[in-house]
């Protein structure tokens, strides 16, 4: 959903990354409705080695399973949008912000998610 809300207002190149299961039915979709400039990609992100850059990159509720690759700030070109998440409910929103200054020029706390796990801060980094 983040994919084609990203390509239905103007990115030229959208990757979407998560389990194979769900990037396989993403890609099936994304070829029906005609979306050819989003790709899916079943990769482990623990592991990944980007080679490409991205204006806005999303990492949603990934912090707690992968904690802070050290990629992460180098594909960023303009905007890296998190999702904080947390065992229990022990969110370190205040760690994380002074940890994403050390890479971004601009930090700040946006908001709180909306869906079925509300209250999880979304950090807003600006390169």
């Amino acid at each position: 959903a983040f994919c084609r809300y990203a390509e239905g207002r103007g990115a030229e190149r959208v990757l979407g990354i998560d389990e194979k299961i769900h990037t396989k039915c993403a890609n099936i979709l994304a070829f029906y409705l005609g979306k050819h400039n989003i790709d899916y990609e079943p990769l482990d992100i623990l592991e990944w080695k980007p080679k490409e850059k991205f204006d806005i990159v999303f990492y949603l509720s990934m912090l707690v399973h992968t904690s802070y690759p050290k990629w992460l700030p180098e594909i960023t070109n303009e905007l890296l949008i998190i999702e904080e998440n947390a065992k229990g409910s022990k969110f370190q929103t205040e760690n994380w912000v002074e940890k994403l200054k050390l890479d971004f020029k601009k930090v700040e706390v946006v908001g709180k998610a909306t869906d079925k796990h509300r209250g999880k801060p979304i950090i807003w980094c600006r390169k």
